[in-house]
């Protein structure tokens, strides 16, 4: 049980555990999206049609990323705990007013990071979201569910 005096202290190390595992601005499975190898199944030849026909694209998307979180690094004195969706889905009504839910995107970083139009931050999931779903077809895969993942590959990297 925490108590009062503990509290304050286990929160700051919670705080800095939290800062630590969302420090790296890395994308995973960048790499899967720049040199994609199909997995088996049904998306995997697709998919490495689509990356290899957009290849020029993506380099270039990712390097215009990698150059804004260098920009972005350099204020890391504004960081705070942002949410990462706030949208209305993102809410619900409780007695006390409304209260932002789903947090499983939370990281530590510039309070712009809620605001989806600046471009680090949209381009980080469009990135994301490439990184993804290359990275599920270059594993061997059924096909059940990788039909969703093969309209977010297909959408995002023809839309950068």
């Amino acid at each position: 049980m925490e108590s009062a005096h503990n509290g304050p202290r286990i929160r700051a190390a919670t705080l800095r555990m939290v800062r630590e595992v969302h420090r790296s601005p890395v994308i995973p499975g960048r790499d899967a999206a720049l040199a994609f190898t199909p997995g088996e199944g049904p998306f995997g030849e697709r998919a490495a049609d689509l990356l290899a026909s957009r290849a020029g694209v993506l380099e270039t998307r990712f390097r215009r990323y990698d150059a804004l979180v260098h920009d972005a690094l350099k204020l890391r004195d504004r960081m705070v705990l942002t949410h990462g969706e706030p949208h209305p889905g993102n809410t619900m009504r409780t007695r006390d007013g409304r209260r932002l839910i789903d947090w499983d995107t939370a990281l530590i970083s510039h309070p712009e990071r809620d605001l989806w139009p600046l471009d680090l931050y949209r381009l980080r999931w469009r990135l994301n979201d490439v990184a993804e779903e290359a990275r599920r077809f270059s594993l061997p895969h059924m096909g059940d569910d990788d039909a969703f993942g093969w309209t977010i590959l297909c959408d995002t990297v023809n839309d950068l």
